[in-house]
C-alpha cells in the first residue's frame, strides 16, 4: 500500500498533515541489516531462556547444515538478523520447537527500527510526489 493509500485508508482530516504523520508513525518499523552474535541472543532472550536456545541450536547445527551455517555466522557475530532468509529461518525453528514464536520474535526485532511518517512527506504523497 502507498503512503497516499494509508493517508486516504486512515480518515483522518487532510488538512493537518503533521497529525495524519504522528497517526500513521505509530508502530512503523521498518528492517534493516544487523548482524547479531552469541551476546545478542542473550540480551534479546535474557541469559536463561538464550542459554536453552542456543544450546539447543548448537546441537542442532551437527545435525543440520543450514543451522551449521547459521551457527558459524552467530558465533562470527555475523549473522544478518535483517536478511529475508534469516527472518524465516527463524521462524522455522520456532514451528519446529527450537524455540518459541515470542523468541523468534524478540530476534527479529534486532532487526526493526522505527520508520516515522514525516509532514513532508504527507504533503508529497498527497501532492502526488510520492
Amino acid at each position: 500500500m502507498s503512503l497516499y493509500d494509508e493517508i486516504i485508508a486512515s480518515g483522518l482530516p487532510l488538512d493537518d498533515h503533521g497529525a495524519i504523520a504522528e497517526a500513521l508513525s505509530i508502530g512503523r518499523t521498518t528492517i534493516v541489516s544487523r548482524p547479531i552474535g552469541i551476546g545478542s541472543v542473550l540480551d534479546a532472550l535474557g541469559p536463561v531462556a538464550g542459554a536453552q536456545v542456543l544450546d539447543t541450536l548448537k546441537a542442532l547445527s551437527e545435525q543440520d547444515r543450514v543451522v551449521y551455517w547459521a551457527w558459524y555466522l552467530l558465533e562470527a557475530g555475523t549473522l544478518d538478523i535483517g536478511l529475508p532468509t534469516s527472518r524465516a529461518q527463524l521462524d522455522e525453528l520456532a514451528a519446529g520447537g527450537v524455540m518459541t514464536a515470542a523468541q523468534a520474535t524478540a530476534l527479529k526485532a534486532l532487526a526493526e527500527i522505527p520508520d516515522p511518517v514525516t509532514s513532508s512527506m504527507v504533503t508529497a504523497a498527497l501532492e502526488g510526489h510520492e
